[in-house]
């Protein structure tokens, strides 16, 4: 958890996309089962393929190159409350999980796919 309300979470395998499902999804169910509004929650999930050593010192965390890319996955799109991933990760998914996701070019250097779910 960083002090501009980010988390920062690594997985050793390909675990990372199923965990992103996992939240959006449940945090709809959530949002449909619920009295309350969740549609001011907002969250941006972006998913690289790139190596990371973890560092306690979040200084020194963020200064690697791979992290630096995910944080501009991130910054290239205004859509919430979604999955954000770079073309490499995208190639990777197996035929029946890429129609989930469309593709969005703001930045011809850093094109990337989004999965995304409406609140409210």
């Amino acid at each position: 958890y960083t002090d501009d309300n980010r988390i920062v979470l690594g997985f050793k395998n390909n675990d990372a996309l199923k965990c992103a499902f996992e939240i959006i999804i449940k945090l709809t169910q959530i949002n449909m089962s619920s009295t309350k509004n969740y549609s001011e929650f907002l969250l941006k999930i972006g998913i690289s393929r790139g190596r990371m050593t973890y560092y306690e010192d979040f200084n020194k965390l963020k200064k690697n190159v791979n992290l630096k890319h995910i944080e501009m996955l991130l910054n290239s799109t205004k859509i919430v409350n979604s999955i954000i991933l770079d073309k490499n990760v995208y190639s990777a998914l197996p035929e029946n999980h890429k129609k989930y996701f469309t593709y969005e070019e703001r930045n011809a250097e850093h094109p990337h796919y989004i999965f995304k779910v409406k609140f409210g």
